[in-house]
């Protein structure tokens, strides 16, 4: 269980994706699932997911801030660079 704080209104929508190898930093996370977490802003990641049968707390943060701060998604590589023609 992934515990979230709630937004205003009572309900906290998050978006979930499981992906088997993520690099954060000088780490590797193997089996992870990467989980929005709008209310503070962040994205939160849980290592070895399919196999936990505790509370994960609020997982690992491995991103917060802008431009978190209105819900809506992320992508899977934000930094990537992008073609800008000619």
């Amino acid at each position: 269980m992934l515990k979230l704080t709630v937004m205003d209104g009572g309900v906290t929508k998050i978006d979930m994706r499981w992906v088997p190898i993520l690099r954060v930093g000088d780490q590797v996370l193997f089996d992870v699932l990467v989980v929005q977490d709008p209310a503070l802003s962040r994205i939160a990641a849980i290592a070895n997911a399919s196999t936990l049968n505790t509370s994960t707390g609020t997982g690992t943060t491995i991103f917060q801030g802008k431009p978190l701060n209105v819900p809506g998604g992320y992508c899977d590589q934000p930094f990537q660079p992008r073609h800008t023609g000619g």
